[in-house]
């Protein structure tokens, strides 16, 4: 099985950068960096998809707001949100069963 949860995923970590710290110090530091800069870039593109309860649907609604030139009601605000949430909470179960 190649994808495991996050026990797995710092397992992998931990002996990749053993690995590194093994070869010599700059290639273990060098190491750590590439995967800290890996996660943080992936973390960084998950956000901004178009979902209202990430940073890419906050965009997307305050460009909204923008273009109309009011800003949304605050219950309507909320179900998007919510609704942004439930997304979310449904598609991870599936994709993690699809991977």
């Amino acid at each position: 099985e190649t994808l495991g949860g996050a026990l797995s995923a710092s397992e992998n970590i931990g002996m990749i950068t053993e690995e590194g710290f093994r070869v010599g110090f700059g290639t273990g530091v060098r190491v750590v960096l590439y995967l800290l800069a890996s996660v943080s870039i992936s973390l960084a593109m998950g956000n901004m998809l178009p979902i209202s309860a990430l940073d890419g649907g906050l965009i997307l609604i305050s460009l909204a707001e923008l273009l109309a030139g009011h800003s949304l009601h605050p219950k309507s605000y909320a179900i998007l949100q919510t609704t942004g949430l439930i997304v979310i909470l449904v598609v991870i179960p599936i994709l993690r069963l699809l991977i």
